[in-house]
């Protein structure tokens, strides 16, 4: 099983993406993903070994961070 958080696209190049997440950043492969459109500002499930593996819609994204959020303050508490 693998867990995965959004990263939001900061730019696009040829068949890669600079993505982000809070603090952090990284650029990734879009290879699996070579029929779907990818722009700047969509989320992204990031793969080991730096492959984006699915497009998410903003409403998903924003529902699996804040659940993430709230996994952090319970874990903080």
């Amino acid at each position: 099983m693998c867990l995965s958080v959004p990263w939001r696209v900061e730019a696009v190049g040829i068949g890669v993406a600079d993505v982000s997440h809070g603090p952090h950043r990284r650029t990734v492969s879009l290879l699996l993903l070579l029929d779907e459109p990818v722009a700047v500002g969509d989320y992204l499930l990031v793969q080991v070994g730096d492959l984006a593996a699915e497009r998410l819609s903003p409403a998903a994204a924003e529902d699996a961070l804040s659940l993430l959020a709230e996994i952090d303050c319970a874990a903080a508490a």
